[in-house]
């Protein structure tokens, strides 16, 4: 949907398009409305902005995109073109927006987005966003010269809840495990599901959405000692050590973990990866 907003500031006036005043459910025989019966429909996030029109409508250049709720209450997502435009002969001027809902396409950029970075069992990243964001945070770590951490955590009973329990069961014990790797990490750390034992992470690969095994690899930056590392490890194979509840069974899960260290351990994603391999 395109429509159009304009704002006469001598009058103090807007005029809206017919599929906006439809979306707002503004009466369609008013010629125009005040600013101020149409501020409500923006979100709050977005709304000082327009409350600039009277004093500094210039301002709204910088607001490519805003949220408003139609009239059913629904967030909507509208993408803005704002014009200056002065009448040569009376020297009156106007701002007018062509504005276009966008909700769909972002929502959709987002599902794309999620499937092609993120894991679809656990929720973790994938191997992708993995390898992506392990290869920023050596560029990082040598440019301030910091140290990184690169983990590979094993553990032993996914291939038997695999075959005796079955797909809902196994994937239950995948994320009950990606839960707690996530409790025990930092926000900034980064954990995400490896493939195959001794498989590398493969960039740009559309399988990497899958699970495939029972590893999964830790990224930590601004590690501090190699003590503290160490200590993190103990904390993650104690968590994954408690049973795991599925259905009647209790499972207890073997832990190895594998640490790699910057630039102790190698200065590239591959030579780390293959060094924590436990």
């Amino acid at each position: 949907r395109v429509s159009y907003w304009e704002w006469d500031p001598k009058a103090r006036r807007m005029r809206l398009g017919e599929a906006a005043q439809q979306l707002l459910a503004l009466d369609p025989d008013r010629p125009d409305f005040a600013l101020e019966e149409v501020l409500p429909h923006i979100l709050p996030a977005d709304r000082h902005y327009f409350m600039q029109l009277d004093v500094a409508p210039e301002q709204l250049r910088a607001l490519s995109e805003f949220r408003m709720l139609d009239r059913q209450g629904n967030e909507l997502l509208l993408s803005q073109r704002l014009e200056h435009l002065v009448d040569e002969a009376t020297g009156n001027e106007r701002w007018l927006a062509t504005v276009q809902d966008v909700t769909e396409r972002r929502r959709t950029e987002q599902r794309i987005y999620r499937i092609s970075h993120f894991d679809t069992v656990t929720g973790l990243p994938n191997q992708a966003l993995l390898r992506k964001s392990m290869q920023a945070l050596l560029q990082l770590a040598r440019r301030r010269a910091s140290r990184a951490a690169y983990l590979v955590i094993a553990t032993g009973e996914q291939q038997l809840v695999a075959s005796s329990l079955g797909h809902e069961y196994n994937a239950r014990y995948l994320l009950e495990l990606a839960n707690r790797l996530r409790t025990q990490l930092r926000g900034s750390d980064l954990v995400a599901p490896l493939g195959e034992p001794g498989s590398a992470p493969q960039a740009e690969d559309p399988r990497a959405a899958l699970v495939h095994g029972d590893r999964f690899a830790a990224v930590l930056n601004d590690v501090g000692c190699n003590d503290d590392v160490t200590r993190l490890c103990e904390r993650l194979v104690a968590a994954l050590s408690e049973p795991i509840t599925l259905g009647e069974e209790a499972l207890f899960t073997t832990v190895n973990i594998g640490i790699a260290v910057f630039t102790e351990d190698g200065d590239d994603f591959a030579t780390q990866h293959q060094h924590a391999l436990p």
